[in-house]
């Protein structure tokens, strides 16, 4: 029995968030429309039982005035998305009756949960020649390894245009 604390279900290749409303391949979410996600969502909570086009109606476009092509086509877009990956026959039409959501589904416990952030960062160190100054940077002191952190770097634009550097483990400045 599905618990409906936790809003994580697992079938095939994919996982869907019931709650954010998104269906995942690995670690990377699908594009698909919101309308087919909501569809996705009522059809996996269901799994194995026939859902009637006015439940899913009722359930997903709650009482909005649209044409009966859109749920037709949200099923479509779902099927197409399934088959791009390599699941096909997840969801099965039952005639006259709705839809049928036929995959095998497991929720996701907690404890198997993995949160996980990236961070890119770049840092660029441009320096620029200088005609007017005769200080090169075989004169300038070894910084040795110092973190993006904590090397200021300032290039002046007013005369005379220099390299200000400051390195924290001196704690003096040198200029060029």
């Amino acid at each position: 029995m599905i618990n409906k604390h936790n809003a994580l279900r697992e079938f095939g290749k994919f996982r869907l968030d019931i709650d954010k409303k998104l269906l995942w391949l690995g670690a990377e979410p699908l594009a698909l429309p919101l309308k087919a996600v909501d569809l996705l969502c009522v059809l996996v909570e269901r799994h194995g039982q026939v859902v009637s086009k006015d439940e899913i109606w009722n359930e997903v476009w709650n009482d909005a005035f649209v044409e009966e092509t859109n749920l037709t086509h949200n099923i479509y877009l779902l099927r197409r998305a399934f088959k791009d990956y390599g699941e096909t026959d997840l969801i099965k039409t039952v005639p006259r009756r709705g839809y049928r959501f036929t995959g095998e589904v497991h929720e996701i416990p907690s404890s198997e949960i993995v949160l996980e952030r990236h961070a890119l960062t770049r840092t660029t160190i441009e320096l620029l020649a200088c005609a007017e100054t005769s200080t090169t940077t075989a004169e300038l002191p070894s910084l040795g390894t110092v973190t993006p952190t904590a090397l200021l770097i300032a290039v002046e634009r007013s005369p005379p245009a220099g390299l200000h550097t400051f390195n924290p483990r001196l704690e003096s400045r040198y200029s060029s």
